[in-house]
């Protein structure tokens, strides 16, 4: 698989995932349909994290791992 995106970089995905979705979470309570969004930001924000590769970057021939490695 390729990797392309840095350590760092998969850290503050995940972090900034986990927060949108729980804001996501606590927010039907203030406008509900926005919710639904930002949950869904959220969960591509960590599993792009999580997997590493993001398919934005991809298309745009951004990579900000050291190295793209095959796994």
């Amino acid at each position: 698989m390729i990797v392309n995106e840095g350590e760092w970089e998969r850290v503050v995905r995940v972090v900034v995932g986990a927060v949108l979705i729980g804001g996501g979470y606590v927010a039907p309570y203030v406008d509900r349909p926005w919710s639904f969004v930002v949950m869904a930001v959220g969960f591509v924000l960590v599993a792009t994290g999580l997997i590493g590769y993001c398919p934005a970057w991809h298309l745009f021939h951004i990579s900000t791992s050291r190295k793209n490695s095959r796994e």
